[in-house]
C-alpha cells in the first residue's frame, strides 16, 4: 500500500446474497470477515470504507452494525437510482433526477 501511495481501500460488492446477480446466503457474513481481517492487519494505519447501494432492495443483505467497528465510511451507491424502471416508483422520480443528459434537462 505504502509502495502505491494508497490512503486504504473500499469494497463495492453488487449484491451480496441477491439472487438476481447469482448471490449466495454465505455472502453477508463472506463480506463481513474481510473487513474484519484488513482491520485487524491495516490497525489505523489505512482507511476501510464500504459502498452500500442506496435503493431500498438491496441493503437488506448487508450487515453495517456488524462492520462499523472495522469501517471508517460508509458510501452510498446511488447510480442506479435513475433509469428505465424510475416511473414505477412514484416518489422516487419527483427527487431524484440523477444521471440527466441535455434532451432530458430540455423537456
Amino acid at each position: 500500500m505504502d509502495e502505491y501511495g494508497f490512503q486504504g481501500v473500499n469494497i463495492n460488492w453488487e449484491y451480496p446474497e441477491a439472487s438476481d446477480r447469482s448471490g449466495d446466503t454465505a455472502d453477508t457474513e463472506n463480506l463481513v470477515w474481510p473487513v474484519k481481517d484488513m482491520r485487524a492487519a491495516f490497525g489505523t494505519t489505512y482507511g476501510i470504507s464500504v459502498t452500500i447501494p442506496a435503493s431500498y432492495w438491496y441493503p437488506r443483505w448487508f450487515d453495517p452494525i456488524v462492520m462499523e467497528l472495522h469501517v471508517d465510511l460508509f458510501g452510498l451507491l446511488s447510480h442506479g437510482s435513475h433509469g428505465p424502471w424510475g416511473h414505477t416508483i412514484k416518489d422516487l422520480r419527483l427527487v431524484i433526477i440523477s444521471q440527466t443528459n441535455i434532451p432530458k434537462l430540455a423537456n
